[in-house]
């Protein structure tokens, strides 16, 4: 098994992303997130390195957090997807999005 370097704490969460790059998914599941990058269920059909736009959307905490992210890895279950380029704002809504996942609100 191959250790993993991670430099900021994943969390399970409740959320949806629609993923813009050369091919369109809508609604794919969220499996984890962290303030670094996301996790997502189900096939992306992008190699590492690719740049993609990626919406980010809460129900439960009706919050919508819009990104760049770049491809890290994919499997046939899913995908790791790293944040770039992340402005002060979106850091502030990632902050707040974690903490309120964290604490249940």
């Amino acid at each position: 098994m191959s250790r993993e370097l991670r430099r900021h704490r994943r969390l399970r969460v409740d959320a949806r992303a629609d993923i813009l790059g050369t091919e369109v998914i809508l609604g794919a599941r969220v499996t984890d997130l962290s303030m670094g990058g996301c996790g997502i269920e189900g096939p992306v059909y992008a190699e590492p390195q690719t740049p993609l736009g990626l919406v980010l959307e809460f129900p439960k905490q009706k919050r919508i957090v819009t990104l760049l992210a770049e491809v890290v890895r994919t499997r046939p279950e899913g995908a790791g997807l790293r944040f770039v380029d992340v402005t002060e704002a979106q850091r502030k809504a990632l902050r707040r999005t974690i903490h309120g996942t964290h604490t249940g609100s």
